[in-house]
């Protein structure tokens, strides 16, 4: 029975993969690169994994974005490190998610960290203010694109 849909998960998988942008390709390239994962570059990649912003937008137009829709992060440049508070402020507020009562009350990057530790798509170790590497992002976002494809 499981190797019936064998063929047709590779299908959708190989599917999935193909419509990815060679732009997109160098962007998880660099991302996977960097031991300290630069606000530009993971802002790039999860607002156009939201589909909010084009995928031949550069890191300056997805700053900017930041800054004007999502708030409370304005001020940041492009080679900046990344919180894991302001990674999960940024997924939270990119895939409109839920949070806790204190999330709902006070929406911000400490407590948006504290929703996606609860959710187990982040690690905890280390608190919000710490840095986080690349393949931590891809790993996260990974995380919670599957976890909002199911719902």
């Amino acid at each position: 029975m499981r190797m019936k849909f064998f063929p047709l998960f590779f299908l959708i998988s190989l599917i999935s993969v193909i419509h990815l942008s060679a732009q997109s390709n160098n962007l998880i390239d660099n991302l996977l690169s960097q031991k300290e994962a630069a606000f530009g570059d993971t802002a790039l990649l999860v607002l156009t994994a939201g589909r909010l912003i084009p995928e031949d937008s550069g890191t300056d137009a997805a700053i900017k974005y930041v800054a004007e829709k999502i708030g409370k992060l304005s001020g940041k440049k492009a080679d900046n490190h990344i919180t894991a508070a302001e990674l999960s402020f940024i997924i939270m507020k990119t895939f409109n998610l839920k949070g806790g009562i204190m999330y709902m009350l006070f929406p911000g990057p400490r407590y948006a960290y504290r929703e996606l530790v609860y959710r187990k798509d982040l690690s905890g170790r280390g608190g919000p203010y710490r840095k986080v590497p690349g393949e931590e992002v891809l790993r996260t976002l990974r995380q919670v694109m599957d976890k909002e494809r199911i719902k």
